[in-house]
């Protein structure tokens, strides 16, 4: 799960009234841990109320009215997956789970991006459009800056 918390994004863990907040980045505040690879991660506990709630995030993309699952974002490519096994077929994906496909494009070869953000325990989802320039950075945020 993520959070947002002064104005930034956590991988974050509530236990109780508690979430405990981690990231890959130095952060004022937040304690240097290490994890059994050895990594570097930061973390810090808040009380729930500080944060703006648990939520998910998903990037997705749309191709022939169909919806493609953003897996990674990297030197203007994107990694797709799809779950319509004859689109993926004539559209030149691979296998890569059951039921799913594979594939990396240019991502100037999609028109819009979309970021939804599911909140815990609720049925709300924001949906944020992302223009094709925002994409790296909001990917960053919400991905690749957060510790698993």
């Amino acid at each position: 799960m993520l959070t947002e918390y002064n104005g930034s994004i956590f991988a974050a863990e509530a236990e109780g009234d508690q979430v405990h907040l981690r990231t890959r980045t130095p952060t004022r505040g937040f304690q240097r841990r290490r994890n059994w690879h050895g990594a570097d991660y930061y973390e810090k506990t808040v009380p729930m109320a500080e944060t703006d709630g648990l939520f998910t995030a998903t990037f997705l993309t749309y191709a022939d009215n169909r919806v493609l699952f953003i897996n990674g974002v990297r030197n203007g490519y994107v990694d797709v997956t799809c779950r319509d096994q004859k689109y993926a077929e004539t559209h030149g994906f691979s296998g890569h789970q059951r039921g799913t496909w594979k594939s990396t494009r240019p991502a100037d070869s999609f028109d819009t991006f979309q970021l939804v953000q599911s909140f815990e325990n609720s049925s709300i989802e924001k949906v944020t459009k992302i223009d094709r320039r925002q994409l790296p950075d909001l990917w960053r945020k919400y991905v690749g800056e957060v510790a698993n």
